[in-house]
C-alpha cells in the first residue's frame, strides 16, 4: 500500500513539472520571423559570433581553472 501512495506521489509531481516545463517553452518560428532574421543572427536576434566567443572564452576559463585545480592536487 505504501508503495502505491510513493507512486501517486511520483506520477503527480512528474505531472505538476511536465506541466510547468511546457508552460515555459517558446513556441515555434514562424516563417517570416526567420525570414526577418540577418544572416549570422540566432533566434534571438544576437550574432553568432559573439556567441561562440564568448562560450571559447568560458571554455578557456573553465580549462584554466581545472589545469590549475589539478596541479594544486598533484602537489
Amino acid at each position: 500500500m505504501r508503495s502505491l501512495s510513493l507512486w501517486a506521489l511520483l506520477m503527480c509531481l512528474l505531472t505538476v513539472t511536465s506541466s510547468l516545463a511546457s508552460s515555459h517553452e517558446k513556441p515555434p518560428l514562424e516563417t517570416s520571423e526567420i525570414e526577418d532574421m540577418e544572416e549570422g543572427e540566432d533566434s534571438r536576434g544576437e550574432d553568432d559570433d559573439e556567441l561562440s566567443e564568448t562560450t571559447e572564452d568560458r571554455f578557456d576559463k573553465d580549462m584554466s581553472n581545472m589545469l590549475a585545480r589539478a596541479n594544486h592536487y598533484h602537489m
